[in-house]
């Protein structure tokens, strides 16, 4: 209680909360969970939910909330490289297999490009073409003067967008 500034009363009522309605999710920003004492929180919150019951069920879970909506989603279905969709390994070859049975094509072993990658052989003149899903990609990275030579250096750039972004008008004229 004094290392939180909590009152003890406050935390008791916190813990009778947390072991009688169940299940329970946390849910966190995951841009806040950026450095060593983020981390640690994070793990604590896990520990908690395990001992509470709270993972792998339903309705439970510690879930990072990403700051950009569509992020989780192209994770989930298995745009990170060397993991197909439901986060299942590229690298193995009964889920690769089933995988290339599904979708009636062969599948590389190893793993792709991450976004970086993509977009360093995009400058470098190794990757010609881009196709860019639901991401202000200008806008929302760090790097934007070099994700903007990448997208010059390449002959084709398809931009799916909900609403044109600053990388929109470059798309269209090049078109």
């Amino acid at each position: 209680a004094a290392l939180c500034g909590v009152s003890v009363e406050a935390l008791a009522q916190a813990a009778e909360i947390l072991a009688h309605h169940r299940p329970m999710a946390v849910l966190y920003s995951a841009a806040w969970a950026d450095g060593e004492a983020a981390r640690q929180a994070v793990r604590a919150l896990a520990h908690l939910q395990m001992l509470l019951g709270d993972l792998e069920i339903i309705g439970g879970g510690v879930n990072p909330l990403r700051p950009q909506n569509n992020l989780q989603g192209a994770c989930d279905r298995g745009c990170r490289p060397g993991l197909l969709p439901g986060y299942q390994s590229l690298a193995q070859a009964t889920v690769r297999r089933r995988f290339e049975d599904a979708w009636g094509a062969p599948l590389p072993a190893g793993p792709g490009l991450g976004a970086a990658e993509m977009l360093a052989a995009a400058r470098d003149g190794q990757l010609g073409a881009l196709y860019i899903a639901g991401e202000e990609i200008l806008n929302t990275s760090p790097q934007a003067a070099l994700v903007r030579q990448a997208l010059q250096a390449c002959d084709f750039v398809a931009l799916q967008e909900i609403q044109p972004s600053e990388a929109s008008p470059r798309m269209v004229r090049s078109c």
